[in-house]
């Protein structure tokens, strides 16, 4: 074999084996996660979408690009919290509330901002996932977010960790639209009594309505979830083009989605609403996504 013949031979093979990487990741990316508990985590792959509604005063559209991520297929029943905080109290978790549900497959509420982080980091622990929320920027194992009222800052989170956390307002939406540009709701233009759980009297057992295209279920109605950001009127305007995670500093933090309890405009995917970090309120839950 000459020189220039093993030379070519070795940029083949180099070749090769990174499209062999590229592929693996790509095929982990788009691949449906599952917990112990068997619940599933769909796929969000990277890529851009724009986000927002030009009708509305927050929300001019904004081009945002996004990695992959996995979000909950459903948002977290009342049976899987109640898990977790048990465990949780058991291994130096401290709440400010024990949450609330109609039935153990309707989805928890009456979760506070702060405990929804905190459970978050616990369920990383008990399945041995490195946490995403510390109490300070370091970020070492003394600091996980395990007890108190602490206003988290960007900086506080390992955005990188394979734990499980709360999805920013941007990722939310992406998941929410479930590919559909342009479109008001989930499923299109039109939403119906048929599709989504709103002007209502109470929760219903999550995933009674079909899902998205993501295969994400209760986008719209049941309850509204907790995002990470804090709210900012201007943050379509401000926010960066790539994984945007919102203001530093606010008063109250994104809650998405509509609930039960609202009308069918309080279900758009563009529509942004908000509530004191510290709130508890029948029509707000969550649920959670990792990387």
């Amino acid at each position: 074999m000459t020189p220039r013949t093993l030379a070519l031979a070795s940029a083949t093979f180099l070749l090769t084996a990174l499209l062999a990487v590229c592929a693996c990741a790509e095929s982990q990316d788009s691949k449906v996660l599952s917990d112990p508990s068997g619940n599933a985590y769909q796929p969000v792959v990277a890529g851009s979408f724009q986000m927002g509604d030009p009708a509305e005063t927050d929300t001019p559209l904004y081009a945002v690009t996004l990695r992959s991520f996995h979000i909950g297929a459903t948002e977290v029943t009342f049976q899987e919290w109640k898990t977790i905080l048990l465990w949780a109290k058991q291994n130096g978790y401290e709440f400010a509330g024990a949450g609330v549900g109609k039935e153990d497959t309707h989805p928890v509420t009456d979760v506070r901002w702060f405990d929804a982080l905190k459970w978050c980091n616990a369920k990383s622990e008990m399945e041995s996932l490195k946490p995403c929320y510390y109490t300070a920027k370091g970020k070492t194992p003394g600091q996980i977010y395990r007890k108190g009222r602490v206003d988290l800052t960007n900086s506080m989170v390992d955005w990188e960790a394979p734990g499980y956390r709360l999805p920013t307002e941007a990722e939310w939406e992406k998941a929410a639209r479930g590919g559909l540009q342009g479109k008001k709701y989930p499923h299109g233009d039109i939403i119906g009594r048929s599709d989504a759980n709103f002007s209502g009297s109470a929760t219903k057992q999550v995933a009674t309505y079909h899902s998205n295209a993501f295969g994400i279920h209760d986008m719209a109605g049941n309850v509204l979830e907790w995002c990470w950001d804090w709210y900012d009127i201007a943050f379509y305007k401000n926010g960066a083009a790539s994984d945007p995670k919102g203001a530093e500093s606010g008063k109250s933090r994104v809650t998405r989605g509509g609930s039960w309890y609202g009308n069918a405009g309080s279900c758009r995917v563009s529509r942004r609403d908000c509530s004191p970090p510290d709130l508890t309120v029948g029509s707000i839950g969550f649920r959670v996504v990792r990387n």
